[in-house]
This record gives C-alpha cells, sequence and structure tokens, in this order.
C-alpha cells in the first residue's frame, strides 16, 4: 500500500509540476504572439490605409474626368483627385463640397458602393497655414481687419497679405501688407475706405514664398436702422471648375438657384497680379437644361495659371440680394465646407495618415481617416 501511495502522490505532484510548467508556457506564449497578432492587424489596417490614401490621392479615378460630368451620369466611378498636369483637380476637390447643387455632388455612399468599401473613412485638404482673423470694424465708409498667419500654431512674421473688399455692387477694394509685430503681437492690419452699402464680402490672402498660401471668406452686414455689422452666411455655393478648353488658366462658374434677377456677376480674386489685375469680374447668364434644371453659367474666366483663387457670385436687382463663393480649390475642412465622408469617426477610434501635395503649385495638406 505504501509503494501504492507514493506512486501515486509522485504521479500527483509530476502533473501538477507539468500543469504549472505548461501554462507559463500558455502564458508566455500569450504575450509573444498576441502583440505579434495586433501587429499583423494594424500592419494590415495600415497597408489599406495607404492604399485608400493612393487612390483617392494619387489617381485620377474613373474616367479620369469625372470632374465635368454630372453625378448621375457617371458609371463605374471611382474617387481620384489627381489632375492631368500629376498635381490635385481643383475641380475635382470642388465636387466634394457639401453644399453644393444635387446635380453636381458627389455622394459619400456613392464613393464608399464604388471602392466596395465596408469601413468608413473620411479626408480633407486644407492649407498648411492658417488665417486667424481677430477683430474687424466698419463703419461711415471705412472698413478695417486684424489678423494672424498661423503655422503649427504660431503667428508668422513677414508673410503676404493681399486683402479685398466686394461691395453688393461688385465694387472691388484691395489693401496689400505684410504681417508684423504690433504691440508684442505678430498680425497684420488692413484697412479700407469704401463706398457705403450694408453688405460686405472680405477676402483675405496669405502667402509664404509662393509655396504655402490660404485664404479666409466672410461677409458682414448692418441692418439699416443699426450702426453695427455683423458676421452672416452666404446665400448659397456656386459651382468652379477648370474650362475644358483652357485648363488651370480659365474657369467656368455655375450654380442653380431660384433667380432674382437675369442675371448675376461673378468676381474672380488671387493675391498675386495677372497682366496688372488682381481680380476680374464677368456676367453669368441664365441657361436650362432637363438635367441640371436652371442655372447660371459663365465660361472661360481668366484666372492666373498659378496659385489660389476664390471666386465671389452675387445677384442684385435694386431689391433683392443674395451672394455665394467657391475656393479654388474649395477646402475640406470643419469650418469651410466640411470634411468628406464620415465625421462621425473622428470622435472614436481611428487610422490617421496625411501628406503635402500640389494643387496649382500650392502645398495643400491632405489627411485621411479610417476607422
Amino acid at each position: 500500500m505504501r509503494k501504492g501511495q507514493v506512486r501515486g502522490i509522485d504521479f500527483a505532484l509530476g502533473m501538477l509540476i507539468f500543469i504549472i510548467a505548461f501554462s507559463q508556457v500558455i502564458i508566455v506564449l500569450t504575450h509573444l504572439l498576441v502583440p505579434s497578432i495586433m501587429q499583423m492587424e494594424n500592419y494590415s489596417e495600415y497597408q489599406e490605409l495607404d492604399k485608400l490614401y493612393s487612390l483617392f490621392y494619387y489617381s485620377k479615378g474613373n474616367p479620369s474626368n469625372w470632374a465635368t460630368i454630372g453625378t448621375s451620369s457617371l458609371t463605374d466611378f471611382s474617387l481620384g483627385l489627381s489632375g492631368d498636369d500629376g498635381q490635385l483637380s481643383f475641380s475635382k476637390i470642388n465636387r466634394l463640397t457639401s453644399d453644393i447643387a444635387d446635380y453636381w455632388k458627389i455622394d459619400y455612399q456613392f464613393v464608399k458602393t464604388s471602392y466596395g468599401l465596408l469601413k468608413d473613412f473620411a479626408i480633407s485638404v486644407d492649407s498648411a497655414i492658417k488665417i486667424q482673423i481677430d477683430s474687424f470694424s466698419a463703419g461711415f465708409g471705412t472698413l478695417t481687419v486684424t489678423g494672424q498667419v498661423l503655422e503649427d500654431s504660431t503667428s508668422v512674421e513677414n508673410v503676404d497679405i493681399t486683402a479685398f473688399v466686394l461691395d453688393k455692387e461688385n465694387n472691388v477694394f484691395t489693401n496689400i501688407t505684410t504681417t508684423k509685430k504690433n504691440s508684442n503681437e505678430v498680425n497684420f492690419i488692413s484697412s479700407f475706405s469704401l463706398t457705403t452699402s450694408n453688405y460686405y464680402t472680405i477676402v483675405i490672402f496669405a502667402n509664404i514664398d509662393d509655396i504655402y498660401e490660404s485664404y479666409y471668406v466672410f461677409r458682414i452686414y448692418k441692418a439699416d436702422d443699426s450702426f453695427e455689422y455683423e458676421e452672416v452666411d452666404f446665400n448659397f455655393r456656386p459651382l468652379v471648375l477648370e474650362n475644358k478648353e483652357k485648363h488651370s488658366s480659365a474657369i467656368d462658374v455655375r450654380f442653380s438657384s431660384p433667380a432674382i434677377t437675369d442675371e448675376a456677376v461673378a468676381t474672380v480674386l488671387f493675391s498675386k497680379r495677372d497682366v496688372g489685375k488682381s481680380f476680374y469680374n464677368q456676367t453669368l447668364s441664365q441657361q436650362s437644361s432637363l438635367e441640371e434644371g436652371n442655372f447660371y453659367l459663365g465660361t472661360n474666366i481668366p484666372i492666373p495659371t498659378q496659385g489660389l483663387a476664390v471666386v465671389i457670385v452675387q445677384e442684385n436687382d435694386g431689391l433683392n440680394y443674395r451672394a455665394g463663393y467657391m475656393g479654388i480649390p474649395m477646402f475640406l475642412t470643419e469650418t469651410a465646407s466640411s470634411i468628406f465622408g464620415n465625421e462621425g469617426i473622428l470622435s472614436g477610434e481611428y487610422i490617421y495618415s496625411f501628406d503635402l501635395l500640389y494643387v496649382r503649385n500650392r502645398l495643400v495638406k491632405c489627411q485621411i481617416w479610417v476607422n
């Protein structure tokens, strides 16, 4: 009996030692394998992210000229923002703005379906520098705007500033200055003598060495019984595309909305002078089609061959007045025309990438988020 008991105890001890040793092996393998599996999953996710980034930003999409084709006529569509010159196409970027006419708007679900995507994404295109408006004052035919130009939250000196004011009669006023140190702050001050108007649209351009450029657009209004101007929203969003015959040096402008007059006026503003001019005006005429409905159209409006620009469109019949704007390119940001895609993923877990790419010989920050 004693030998049997000893053997039983030995067996039990042996099993206990085996179980302890085996559990330690399992623990060690778990610590080794789980991070490896997670790394493989993360690697796969980042590969997918890089692939999607390349498809969106480095390809022309399908068809390659989709920017000029109404959304309902796009077949076998895939999103790609590159243009014929190897840079990003501002026409394609502008089609992603959230508040253009439905005939031209590219739907997020449309893009997901075209690529067979299961995950959500969001993309944006924005300037690498920021214009911050600190204050403005207007009244009695004068207007003064004070602001800063920020790079990574740092206010930058010696930035070229070209500021415009457009009244509702399409008169353009210009001020050229730079950012400099004023009272221990680095900022710019743009001042104007204006014709009296109860509406003004202000456009500020910031340019650093023709590499980085940004713009900021806002609109102010004063009621007839008030002395104070306040910032107000624009009424509509026109669409600005490259002219088919003169790529990058001319644009077409169109927008569909209830007409209050027989014509509207488009004013193109830009910071670098072109043949002695820093803006162009062109009248838009009313057009109609079965697919697009009634719309205003202006074609072959000249712009410089490089650099950013802003297009202001105004309707005014003396009693009714409306205005809208679009950038060249339109910045796809939360503060301008909203990020393209599912913005909700930015409040949760996501993987992210960005790069600096060229639009009209200016570097812009192109971002992507995928959850």
